[in-house]
Protein backbone atom coordinates (compact mmCIF):
# COMPACT_ATOMS: atom_id res chain seq x y z
CA UNK A 1 0.00 0.00 0.00
CA UNK A 2 1.02 3.35 -0.93
CA UNK A 3 1.43 5.42 1.51
CA UNK A 4 0.88 9.59 1.68
CA UNK A 5 3.60 11.43 2.99
CA UNK A 6 2.85 12.91 6.44
CA UNK A 7 4.07 16.26 5.05
CA UNK A 8 1.49 16.08 1.92
CA UNK A 9 -1.46 15.26 4.33
CA UNK A 10 -0.60 17.84 6.35
CA UNK A 11 -0.53 20.44 3.47
CA UNK A 12 -3.95 19.12 2.45
CA UNK A 13 -5.76 19.39 5.46
CA UNK A 14 -4.21 22.94 5.75
CA UNK A 15 -5.38 23.70 1.91
CA UNK A 16 -9.06 22.50 3.22
CA UNK A 17 -9.20 24.12 6.24
CA UNK A 18 -8.14 27.00 4.39
CA UNK A 19 -11.00 26.86 1.95
CA UNK A 20 -13.10 26.52 4.95
CA UNK A 21 -11.38 29.90 6.02
CA UNK A 22 -12.50 31.30 2.83
CA UNK A 23 -16.01 30.48 3.25
CA UNK A 24 -16.37 31.78 5.98
CA UNK A 25 -14.97 34.93 5.29
CA UNK A 26 -17.89 35.68 3.00
CA UNK A 27 -18.40 38.64 3.07
CA UNK A 28 -21.91 40.00 4.36
CA UNK A 29 -23.57 42.19 1.78
CA UNK A 30 -25.67 45.36 2.87
CA UNK A 31 -27.61 47.76 0.02
CA UNK A 32 -29.13 50.96 1.68
CA UNK A 33 -31.92 52.73 -0.38
CA UNK A 34 -32.77 56.15 -0.07
CA UNK A 35 -36.01 57.29 -1.33
CA UNK A 36 -35.87 61.16 -2.52
CA UNK A 37 -32.42 61.98 -1.58
CA UNK A 38 -30.84 65.00 -3.57
CA UNK A 39 -26.96 64.90 -2.37
CA UNK A 40 -26.78 69.06 -2.50
CA UNK A 41 -28.98 68.53 0.18
CA UNK A 42 -26.46 66.39 2.58
CA UNK A 43 -23.11 67.56 4.68
CA UNK A 44 -20.79 65.21 2.27
CA UNK A 45 -22.27 67.65 -0.56
CA UNK A 46 -21.99 71.00 0.40
CA UNK A 47 -25.08 71.46 2.30
CA UNK A 48 -24.41 73.97 5.21
CA UNK A 49 -27.50 72.65 7.12
CA UNK A 50 -26.41 69.85 9.66
CA UNK A 51 -28.65 67.40 8.08
CA UNK A 52 -27.35 64.37 7.72
CA UNK A 53 -24.57 63.71 10.35
CA UNK A 54 -24.47 60.24 10.41
CA UNK A 55 -24.56 59.71 6.41
CA UNK A 56 -21.70 62.27 6.30
CA UNK A 57 -19.65 59.86 8.84
CA UNK A 58 -20.33 57.06 7.05
CA UNK A 59 -19.29 58.78 3.50
CA UNK A 60 -15.70 59.61 5.65
CA UNK A 61 -15.59 55.76 5.87
CA UNK A 62 -16.23 54.78 2.27
CA UNK A 63 -15.49 55.68 -1.05
CA UNK A 64 -17.74 58.47 -2.41
CA UNK A 65 -19.12 58.55 -6.17
CA UNK A 66 -19.67 62.45 -6.43
CA UNK A 67 -21.08 61.90 -10.08
CA UNK A 68 -23.52 59.13 -10.23
CA UNK A 69 -26.88 59.04 -11.40
CA UNK A 70 -29.87 56.89 -10.86
CA UNK A 71 -31.29 55.26 -14.10
CA UNK A 72 -35.12 56.70 -13.87
CA UNK A 73 -37.01 58.96 -12.30
CA UNK A 74 -39.47 56.60 -10.44
CA UNK A 75 -38.87 54.43 -7.44
CA UNK A 76 -39.59 50.91 -9.25
CA UNK A 77 -37.83 51.07 -12.22
CA UNK A 78 -34.67 52.66 -10.50
CA UNK A 79 -35.06 50.48 -8.13
CA UNK A 80 -34.91 47.54 -10.50
CA UNK A 81 -32.23 48.84 -12.10
CA UNK A 82 -30.09 48.61 -8.77
CA UNK A 83 -31.28 44.96 -8.05
CA UNK A 84 -31.05 43.61 -11.82
CA UNK A 85 -27.87 45.91 -13.24
CA UNK A 86 -30.33 46.27 -16.54
CA UNK A 87 -31.73 49.27 -18.06
CA UNK A 88 -35.68 49.79 -17.40
CA UNK A 89 -36.51 48.99 -20.82
CA UNK A 90 -34.96 45.75 -20.27
CA UNK A 91 -36.08 44.77 -17.17
CA UNK A 92 -39.59 45.73 -18.04
CA UNK A 93 -40.47 47.81 -14.80
CA UNK A 94 -41.49 50.82 -16.39
CA UNK A 95 -44.60 51.81 -14.17
CA UNK A 96 -46.99 50.76 -11.55
CA UNK A 97 -49.03 48.91 -14.59
CA UNK A 98 -45.98 46.61 -15.38
CA UNK A 99 -44.04 44.35 -13.61
CA UNK A 100 -40.21 42.75 -13.60
CA UNK A 101 -39.57 40.90 -16.81
CA UNK A 102 -37.84 37.35 -16.49
CA UNK A 103 -34.94 38.65 -15.19
CA UNK A 104 -32.50 37.54 -12.63
CA UNK A 105 -31.76 39.91 -9.33
CA UNK A 106 -29.31 40.37 -7.17
CA UNK A 107 -31.01 38.30 -3.97
CA UNK A 108 -30.79 35.43 -7.11
CA UNK A 109 -27.08 35.50 -7.84
CA UNK A 110 -26.47 36.16 -3.94
CA UNK A 111 -28.96 32.93 -2.95
CA UNK A 112 -27.15 30.73 -5.31
CA UNK A 113 -23.88 31.86 -4.14
CA UNK A 114 -24.67 30.07 -0.50
CA UNK A 115 -26.12 33.73 0.80
CA UNK A 116 -29.35 34.19 2.91
CA UNK A 117 -31.20 36.93 1.44
CA UNK A 118 -33.50 39.54 2.85
CA UNK A 119 -35.41 42.59 1.88
CA UNK A 120 -36.99 45.06 4.52
CA UNK A 121 -38.99 48.19 2.84
CA UNK A 122 -42.11 50.12 3.92
CA UNK A 123 -43.43 49.80 0.68
CA UNK A 124 -45.63 46.71 -0.04
CA UNK A 125 -46.34 47.75 -3.64
CA UNK A 126 -42.35 47.08 -4.50
CA UNK A 127 -42.73 43.44 -3.26
CA UNK A 128 -45.29 42.39 -5.05
CA UNK A 129 -44.32 43.47 -8.74
CA UNK A 130 -41.11 41.30 -8.90
CA UNK A 131 -38.72 42.92 -6.76
CA UNK A 132 -39.24 40.16 -4.11
CA UNK A 133 -37.98 37.82 -6.74
CA UNK A 134 -34.80 35.22 -4.49
CA UNK A 135 -35.29 36.91 -1.17
CA UNK A 136 -36.29 34.38 1.21
CA UNK A 137 -36.91 37.00 4.16
CA UNK A 138 -39.25 39.72 3.06
CA UNK A 139 -40.28 41.93 5.86
CA UNK A 140 -42.80 45.31 5.65
CA UNK A 141 -43.78 47.37 8.29
CA UNK A 142 -47.76 48.32 8.39
CA UNK A 143 -48.67 51.37 6.91
CA UNK A 144 -49.79 54.06 9.27
CA UNK A 145 -53.39 54.29 7.24
CA UNK A 146 -56.99 56.44 8.71
CA UNK A 147 -60.06 55.34 7.11
CA UNK A 148 -62.92 58.11 6.00
CA UNK A 149 -65.54 57.43 8.26
CA UNK A 150 -69.43 57.86 7.51
CA UNK A 151 -72.23 59.56 9.84
CA UNK A 152 -72.68 56.01 12.07
CA UNK A 153 -69.20 56.50 12.69
CA UNK A 154 -68.32 53.08 10.76
CA UNK A 155 -65.59 53.30 7.56
CA UNK A 156 -66.96 54.38 4.26
CA UNK A 157 -66.51 51.50 1.49
CA UNK A 158 -65.46 52.18 -2.01
CA UNK A 159 -67.29 50.94 -5.25
CA UNK A 160 -64.87 47.40 -4.53
CA UNK A 161 -65.90 47.28 -1.09
CA UNK A 162 -62.90 48.45 0.34
CA UNK A 163 -62.51 50.95 3.35
CA UNK A 164 -62.10 54.76 1.53
CA UNK A 165 -58.50 55.95 2.82
CA UNK A 166 -58.39 59.50 4.40
CA UNK A 167 -54.42 59.41 4.68
CA UNK A 168 -51.75 56.50 4.00
CA UNK A 169 -48.30 57.09 5.31
CA UNK A 170 -45.26 54.54 4.76
CA UNK A 171 -43.83 53.28 7.85
CA UNK A 172 -40.75 55.27 9.39
CA UNK A 173 -37.38 54.23 9.60
CA UNK A 174 -37.61 52.78 12.97
CA UNK A 175 -40.01 50.48 12.10
CA UNK A 176 -38.24 49.12 9.35
CA UNK A 177 -35.08 48.77 11.57
CA UNK A 178 -37.15 47.05 13.44
CA UNK A 179 -37.85 44.29 10.94
CA UNK A 180 -34.22 44.47 9.45
CA UNK A 181 -32.36 44.51 12.42
CA UNK A 182 -33.24 41.19 13.93
CA UNK A 183 -32.68 39.34 10.84
CA UNK A 184 -29.24 41.38 10.20
CA UNK A 185 -28.25 39.74 13.56
CA UNK A 186 -29.17 36.43 13.45
CA UNK A 187 -26.45 34.20 14.66
CA UNK A 188 -28.62 30.91 13.90
CA UNK A 189 -27.88 31.06 10.39
CA UNK A 190 -24.19 30.81 9.85
CA UNK A 191 -24.55 32.18 6.22
CA UNK A 192 -23.59 35.07 5.02
CA UNK A 193 -26.17 37.50 4.31
CA UNK A 194 -26.79 39.64 1.32
CA UNK A 195 -29.69 42.22 2.29
CA UNK A 196 -31.65 44.95 0.83
CA UNK A 197 -33.19 47.55 3.45
CA UNK A 198 -35.02 50.54 1.81
CA UNK A 199 -36.44 54.15 3.52
CA UNK A 200 -38.86 56.50 2.20
CA UNK A 201 -38.65 59.20 5.05
CA UNK A 202 -37.45 61.78 2.67
CA UNK A 203 -40.27 61.06 0.46
CA UNK A 204 -43.15 63.35 0.11
CA UNK A 205 -45.43 64.04 2.41
CA UNK A 206 -42.13 65.47 3.74
CA UNK A 207 -41.47 65.20 7.18
CA UNK A 208 -44.61 63.48 7.62
CA UNK A 209 -43.72 61.72 10.24
CA UNK A 210 -42.32 64.78 12.47
CA UNK A 211 -41.20 63.58 15.69
CA UNK A 212 -37.99 66.10 16.93
CA UNK A 213 -35.43 65.96 14.64
CA UNK A 214 -33.83 69.47 12.79
CA UNK A 215 -35.54 71.59 10.46
CA UNK A 216 -39.02 70.09 11.47
CA UNK A 217 -40.72 73.20 13.53
CA UNK A 218 -42.62 74.92 11.07
CA UNK A 219 -43.61 78.50 11.38
CA UNK A 220 -46.52 77.35 9.07
CA UNK A 221 -47.01 73.84 9.84
CA UNK A 222 -50.25 73.50 7.68
CA UNK A 223 -48.40 74.39 4.59
CA UNK A 224 -47.28 71.13 3.13
CA UNK A 225 -49.03 68.27 5.15
CA UNK A 226 -51.15 67.11 2.26
CA UNK A 227 -50.48 65.99 -1.34
CA UNK A 228 -51.91 68.77 -2.56
CA UNK A 229 -48.49 70.66 -1.63
CA UNK A 230 -46.69 68.65 -4.28
CA UNK A 231 -46.27 68.21 -8.01
CA UNK A 232 -47.06 71.81 -8.38
CA UNK A 233 -47.46 73.14 -12.15
CA UNK A 234 -48.35 77.08 -12.87
CA UNK A 235 -52.36 76.41 -12.09
CA UNK A 236 -51.74 74.38 -9.36
CA UNK A 237 -49.04 77.28 -7.46
CA UNK A 238 -51.43 80.41 -8.67
CA UNK A 239 -54.30 78.41 -7.02
CA UNK A 240 -52.61 77.54 -3.78
CA UNK A 241 -51.00 81.37 -3.42
CA UNK A 242 -48.00 80.21 -2.21
CA UNK A 243 -46.04 83.01 -0.69
CA UNK A 244 -41.78 82.85 -1.21
CA UNK A 245 -41.75 81.91 2.56
CA UNK A 246 -44.35 79.35 2.23
CA UNK A 247 -42.20 77.53 -0.46
CA UNK A 248 -38.78 77.44 1.45
CA UNK A 249 -41.21 75.69 4.31
CA UNK A 250 -42.07 73.14 2.06
CA UNK A 251 -38.15 72.83 1.38
CA UNK A 252 -37.59 73.18 5.21
CA UNK A 253 -40.24 70.21 5.71
CA UNK A 254 -37.72 67.62 3.26
CA UNK A 255 -34.76 68.89 5.66
CA UNK A 256 -36.82 67.51 8.56
CA UNK A 257 -37.87 64.35 6.74
CA UNK A 258 -34.28 63.94 5.99
CA UNK A 259 -32.80 64.64 9.11
CA UNK A 260 -34.96 61.86 10.78
CA UNK A 261 -33.94 59.94 7.86
CA UNK A 262 -30.80 59.82 8.85
CA UNK A 263 -31.04 59.17 11.81
CA UNK A 264 -32.78 55.82 11.29
CA UNK A 265 -29.86 55.16 8.85
CA UNK A 266 -27.22 56.20 11.81
CA UNK A 267 -29.12 53.49 14.27
CA UNK A 268 -29.02 50.52 12.13
CA UNK A 269 -25.04 50.94 11.21
CA UNK A 270 -24.30 52.05 14.69
CA UNK A 271 -26.09 48.89 15.69
CA UNK A 272 -24.76 46.53 13.24
CA UNK A 273 -20.81 48.21 14.46
CA UNK A 274 -22.06 47.52 18.22
CA UNK A 275 -22.41 43.71 17.38
CA UNK A 276 -19.56 43.37 15.62
CA UNK A 277 -21.48 42.95 12.14
CA UNK A 278 -19.89 45.88 10.03
CA UNK A 279 -16.61 43.83 10.70
CA UNK A 280 -17.16 41.36 7.98
CA UNK A 281 -19.58 43.39 5.96
CA UNK A 282 -19.74 45.55 2.56
CA UNK A 283 -22.25 48.27 2.66
CA UNK A 284 -23.60 50.21 -0.31
CA UNK A 285 -25.75 53.16 0.17
CA UNK A 286 -27.20 55.17 -2.81
CA UNK A 287 -30.42 57.19 -3.42
CA UNK A 288 -32.99 55.73 -6.26
CA UNK A 289 -34.36 59.47 -7.49
CA UNK A 290 -33.72 62.79 -6.23
CA UNK A 291 -36.33 65.58 -6.18
CA UNK A 292 -36.81 68.88 -8.18
CA UNK A 293 -37.99 72.08 -6.15
CA UNK A 294 -38.67 75.51 -7.09
CA UNK A 295 -36.23 75.35 -9.58
CA UNK A 296 -38.55 75.63 -13.16
CA UNK A 297 -40.56 78.31 -13.22
CA UNK A 298 -42.86 75.98 -15.80
CA UNK A 299 -42.68 72.91 -15.00
CA UNK A 300 -43.62 71.22 -11.73
CA UNK A 301 -42.33 71.82 -8.00
CA UNK A 302 -42.05 69.26 -6.01
CA UNK A 303 -41.85 65.52 -7.97
CA UNK A 304 -39.68 63.97 -9.31
CA UNK A 305 -41.23 61.39 -11.70
CA UNK A 306 -41.28 62.57 -15.11
CA UNK A 307 -38.09 64.98 -14.83
CA UNK A 308 -35.07 63.97 -16.05
CA UNK A 309 -32.54 66.81 -14.64
CA UNK A 310 -29.89 66.34 -12.51
CA UNK A 311 -31.96 67.33 -9.42
CA UNK A 312 -33.74 64.38 -9.54
CA UNK A 313 -31.45 61.82 -10.98
CA UNK A 314 -28.19 62.95 -9.07
CA UNK A 315 -28.36 60.27 -6.47
CA UNK A 316 -25.81 59.87 -3.39
CA UNK A 317 -23.58 56.53 -3.90
CA UNK A 318 -21.28 55.59 -0.68
CA UNK A 319 -19.51 52.25 -0.72
CA UNK A 320 -17.39 51.22 2.62
CA UNK A 321 -15.65 48.06 2.64
CA UNK A 322 -14.64 46.16 5.75
CA UNK A 323 -10.90 46.82 5.78
CA UNK A 324 -11.53 50.33 5.08
CA UNK A 325 -9.98 50.41 2.12
CA UNK A 326 -11.26 53.68 0.17
CA UNK A 327 -12.02 55.34 2.78
CA UNK A 328 -12.82 58.78 2.44
CA UNK A 329 -11.65 58.63 -1.60
CA UNK A 330 -14.04 61.02 -3.79
CA UNK A 331 -14.39 59.40 -7.55
CA UNK A 332 -15.48 62.36 -10.01
CA UNK A 333 -16.06 59.40 -13.13
CA UNK A 334 -19.64 58.76 -13.96
CA UNK A 335 -21.78 55.88 -13.00
CA UNK A 336 -25.30 54.88 -12.79
CA UNK A 337 -27.18 52.78 -11.02
CA UNK A 338 -27.10 49.71 -13.46
CA UNK A 339 -23.47 49.62 -11.88
CA UNK A 340 -24.02 48.77 -8.31
CA UNK A 341 -25.05 44.66 -8.83
CA UNK A 342 -21.78 44.06 -10.27
CA UNK A 343 -19.43 46.10 -7.99
CA UNK A 344 -20.88 44.25 -5.18
CA UNK A 345 -20.71 40.38 -6.74
CA UNK A 346 -17.18 41.06 -7.59
CA UNK A 347 -16.46 42.56 -4.11
CA UNK A 348 -17.94 39.07 -3.13
CA UNK A 349 -16.86 36.46 -5.70
CA UNK A 350 -20.20 35.92 -6.92
CA UNK A 351 -20.61 35.11 -10.25
CA UNK A 352 -23.65 36.18 -12.57
CA UNK A 353 -23.65 32.50 -14.45
CA UNK A 354 -22.82 34.17 -17.74
CA UNK A 355 -26.56 36.44 -17.08
CA UNK A 356 -26.28 39.57 -18.93
CA UNK A 357 -26.17 42.42 -17.29
CA UNK A 358 -25.15 45.85 -18.93
CA UNK A 359 -23.58 47.62 -15.81
CA UNK A 360 -19.60 47.41 -14.77
CA UNK A 361 -18.02 47.20 -11.61
CA UNK A 362 -16.74 50.56 -10.37
CA UNK A 363 -13.48 49.35 -9.01
CA UNK A 364 -11.63 49.42 -11.79
CA UNK A 365 -12.13 53.34 -11.77
CA UNK A 366 -11.39 53.81 -8.31
CA UNK A 367 -8.47 51.49 -8.84
CA UNK A 368 -7.18 54.19 -11.53
CA UNK A 369 -6.90 51.20 -13.94
CA UNK A 370 -9.80 52.07 -16.43
CA UNK A 371 -11.56 54.74 -17.35
CA UNK A 372 -14.62 56.47 -16.88
CA UNK A 373 -17.88 55.79 -18.65
CA UNK A 374 -18.58 58.52 -21.32
CA UNK A 375 -22.39 58.40 -20.81
CA UNK A 376 -25.17 57.48 -18.28
CA UNK A 377 -28.27 56.86 -19.20
CA UNK A 378 -31.93 57.13 -18.04
CA UNK A 379 -35.18 56.42 -18.91
CA UNK A 380 -38.80 57.03 -17.37
CA UNK A 381 -42.41 55.69 -19.06
CA UNK A 382 -45.77 56.70 -16.97
CA UNK A 383 -49.09 54.34 -17.31
CA UNK A 384 -49.30 52.67 -20.40
CA UNK A 385 -52.96 52.65 -21.63
CA UNK A 386 -52.55 51.35 -24.65
CA UNK A 387 -53.73 47.77 -24.02
CA UNK A 388 -57.36 49.11 -22.58
CA UNK A 389 -60.33 49.19 -24.95
CA UNK A 390 -61.21 52.88 -26.03
CA UNK A 391 -58.52 54.91 -24.85
CA UNK A 392 -57.82 57.18 -27.54
CA UNK A 393 -54.17 57.34 -28.65
CA UNK A 394 -53.17 60.45 -27.93
CA UNK A 395 -54.75 60.44 -24.28
CA UNK A 396 -52.49 57.16 -24.09
CA UNK A 397 -49.46 58.63 -25.42
CA UNK A 398 -50.14 61.54 -23.06
CA UNK A 399 -50.23 59.60 -20.03
CA UNK A 400 -47.39 56.94 -20.97
CA UNK A 401 -44.97 59.74 -22.10
CA UNK A 402 -42.20 57.87 -22.34
CA UNK A 403 -38.76 60.14 -21.94
CA UNK A 404 -34.98 58.56 -22.63
CA UNK A 405 -31.93 60.54 -21.53
CA UNK A 406 -28.25 60.54 -22.43
CA UNK A 407 -25.51 62.34 -20.34
CA UNK A 408 -22.22 63.00 -20.65
CA UNK A 409 -20.29 65.31 -18.35
CA UNK A 410 -21.17 68.64 -20.45
CA UNK A 411 -24.38 67.91 -22.31
CA UNK A 412 -27.67 66.42 -21.89
CA UNK A 413 -29.86 64.62 -24.50
CA UNK A 414 -33.36 64.15 -23.73
CA UNK A 415 -35.89 62.75 -26.38
CA UNK A 416 -39.19 63.13 -25.45
CA UNK A 417 -40.52 59.78 -27.51
CA UNK A 418 -44.68 60.06 -27.54
CA UNK A 419 -43.85 64.02 -28.21
CA UNK A 420 -42.03 64.18 -31.40
CA UNK A 421 -38.92 65.77 -30.35
CA UNK A 422 -35.39 66.28 -28.71
CA UNK A 423 -33.87 68.33 -26.49
CA UNK A 424 -30.27 69.22 -25.98
CA UNK A 425 -28.79 70.62 -22.80
CA UNK A 426 -25.92 72.72 -21.96
CA UNK A 427 -25.30 71.35 -18.40
CA UNK A 428 -23.47 74.45 -17.30
CA UNK A 429 -27.00 76.22 -17.04
CA UNK A 430 -29.25 73.48 -16.69
CA UNK A 431 -32.59 75.40 -16.92
CA UNK A 432 -31.49 76.64 -20.79
CA UNK A 433 -31.74 74.46 -23.71
CA UNK A 434 -29.25 75.16 -26.35
CA UNK A 435 -31.41 74.31 -28.29
CA UNK A 436 -29.71 73.80 -31.84
CA UNK A 437 -30.84 69.96 -32.47
CA UNK A 438 -28.20 70.45 -35.78
CA UNK A 439 -25.15 71.14 -33.60
CA UNK A 440 -21.94 69.17 -34.28
CA UNK A 441 -22.43 68.14 -30.22
CA UNK A 442 -26.14 67.47 -30.80
CA UNK A 443 -25.23 65.05 -33.60
CA UNK A 444 -22.65 63.02 -31.48
CA UNK A 445 -25.05 62.74 -29.05
CA UNK A 446 -27.81 61.37 -31.03
CA UNK A 447 -25.10 59.16 -32.34
CA UNK A 448 -24.33 58.11 -28.77
CA UNK A 449 -28.15 57.70 -27.96
CA UNK A 450 -29.02 56.08 -31.04
CA UNK A 451 -25.90 53.05 -30.51
CA UNK A 452 -27.38 53.28 -26.86
CA UNK A 453 -30.85 52.01 -27.82
CA UNK A 454 -29.70 49.87 -30.17
CA UNK A 455 -27.20 48.02 -27.73
CA UNK A 456 -30.72 47.81 -25.13
CA UNK A 457 -32.04 43.82 -25.53
CA UNK A 458 -35.95 44.75 -24.70
CA UNK A 459 -37.21 42.23 -22.36
CA UNK A 460 -41.02 41.88 -22.25
CA UNK A 461 -42.94 42.54 -19.31
CA UNK A 462 -46.61 41.26 -18.16
CA UNK A 463 -48.92 43.59 -16.40
CA UNK A 464 -49.22 43.86 -12.64
CA UNK A 465 -51.95 42.28 -11.19
CA UNK A 466 -53.14 44.81 -8.65
CA UNK A 467 -55.63 43.58 -6.19
CA UNK A 468 -58.05 46.49 -4.83
CA UNK A 469 -56.31 46.66 -1.66
CA UNK A 470 -52.93 47.65 -3.08
CA UNK A 471 -54.78 50.07 -5.67
CA UNK A 472 -56.22 51.47 -2.84
CA UNK A 473 -53.11 52.53 -1.48
CA UNK A 474 -51.33 53.59 -4.57
CA UNK A 475 -54.09 55.59 -4.97
CA UNK A 476 -53.59 57.77 -1.52
CA UNK A 477 -49.37 57.89 -2.30
CA UNK A 478 -51.08 59.64 -5.69
CA UNK A 479 -49.62 56.98 -7.69
CA UNK A 480 -52.49 56.12 -9.34
CA UNK A 481 -55.54 57.82 -9.97
CA UNK A 482 -54.36 61.19 -8.69
CA UNK A 483 -56.65 63.87 -9.95
CA UNK A 484 -56.16 67.59 -11.22
CA UNK A 485 -57.66 69.07 -7.73
CA UNK A 486 -55.69 66.40 -5.53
Amino acid sequence: MTRTPLITLFACLALLSGCNDAAKRKPNVLLITLDTLRPDRMGVFGCERDTTPALDAFAAESACFDQAFANSSFTPPSHASILTSRYPSEHGLLHWNKSLGDVPTAADFFGSAGYRTGAFTPFPALLKIGLQRGFEERSVPDPHVTHKLGPDGRPELDQNGQPRIDSYLLAPGEEVNAKALPWLLDESDDRPFFAWVHYYDAHRPYGAHGGKTKYNDFASPEVGDTEKYYRLDEVKREKLGLTSEEVQYIEDRYDGGLARLDEQVGALLDALRAAGRLEDTIVVITGDHGEVFAEYEVDEWFSHDPWLTDENLHVPLFLRLPDGKYAGKHCDELVEGVDVLPTLCELAGVKTGGSQISGRSMLGVLEGVESGKAFVYAERQGDDLTQQAGVDPEVSKRSRDRRRMLRTRELKLVEFVDRGHFELWDLDAETVSIGDQNSAAAANLRRGYINQLERLKRVASGNSALDSELQNSLGALGYIGHSEDE
